[in-house]
């Protein structure tokens, strides 16, 4: 969805591996948010557990209004759902290469 090389993975591993983590997902969160609405917090060189988990929850608000946006835009388009409704299921944006490629739709 992001056209990013790897997962970012600011939740897991100690607290010095988040932290890294998170000096590269703000970066990359800032790209698809507006100035206007966000501004990057600052991430301290010796953050405790509870500092990181505002920092992780501000990192979360836009990706997860962007991830539900592409949902509702683009559904099955160009997202996989996987698993099902009896034991659970999850969304995710497909690979560029196996999206179906469409024309910006009508939604009103």
């Amino acid at each position: 969805m992001f056209g990013l090389a790897k997962i970012l993975k600011y939740k897991k591993g100690n607290l010095a591996e988040r932290q890294a983590e998170l000096l590269n997902s703000t970066t990359i969160s800032l790209q698809f948010s507006p100035d206007s609405l966000f501004s990057s917090p600052t991430i301290p060189s010796s953050s405790k557990e509870k500092e990181l988990k505002t920092i992780e929850d501000w990192l979360d608000s836009p990706i997860c209004a962007y991830v539900g946006a592409y949902w509702w835009y683009w559904r099955k388009e160009r997202n996989w759902v996987l698993g099902d409704t009896s034991t659970g299921y999850i969304a995710v944006s497909a690979p560029q290469e196996k999206r179906k490629h469409g024309t910006m739709r009508d939604v009103s």
